[in-house]
């Protein structure tokens, strides 16, 4: 595929992925002020669906600044942007896509609702019953970034086995570096007679 084709093809993944994260982010939130806020928690086993107002951080950590959380969404969607036309892998652009989109929908929550995210997954089971609540967003964010994490180190092992060895320069006493020279026809004819 030719190298521009490729690189809008990476931009407009990350662009898609980011979007439809957004929008489900967005729409389950609605749906879980509609019909749980207020009420009883939906318990479905190893999941209870709740509703809570968050106005601490991400995953219900009990910070209190959400304009420092506007922010951050600010700054992670400016980085991947500068990230993008570096990017050959569409992984890469997926995991970016979810992380923009998940920081994106937490930051819209910061400006729509009061200063506070809508979170509504609570998980239920050993062991982790004692979890965070959390949305669709924090799901985003953090797999997102350990897709980031993990494609960046493959990536990273894949280029230093294609990368060519490096000769080793050749010190013949004279105080100057030389490069080791290939051995020309004769030389190879007097080894082979050598051998023989």
């Amino acid at each position: 595929m030719p190298e521009q084709d490729r690189s809008k093809l990476v931009y407009a993944t990350t662009l898609v992925v980011a979007v439809v994260w957004i929008v489900l982010d967005q729409a389950t939130k609605i749906a879980a002020v509609r019909s749980l806020e207020g009420q009883v928690p939906n318990d479905l086993g190893p999941l209870v669906l709740r509703v809570i107002r968050n106005t601490g951080g991400a995953f219900s950590l009990p910070l209190r600044l959400p304009w420092v959380f506007v922010l951050v969404a600010v700054v992670v969607t400016v980085l991947v942007i500068r990230a993008l036309p570096q990017t050959r892998s569409l992984g890469l652009a997926t995991a970016y896509g979810l992380v923009v989109g998940g920081a994106i929908g937490n930051g819209a929550d910061r400006i729509f609702r009061d200063g506070a995210v809508v979170d509504m997954l609570d998980l239920d089971f050993a062991p982790l019953q004692n979890f965070p609540v959390f949305n669709v967003a924090d799901i985003g964010i953090t797999v997102g970034a350990l897709l980031v994490a993990v494609l960046m180190v493959l990536e990273d092992r894949r280029l230093a086995r294609e990368e060519p060895a490096v000769l080793e320069p050749l010190d013949r006493g004279d105080g100057a570096v030389h490069a080791d020279p290939e051995p020309d026809a004769t030389e190879q004819a007097r080894t082979e007679q050598a051998r023989t």
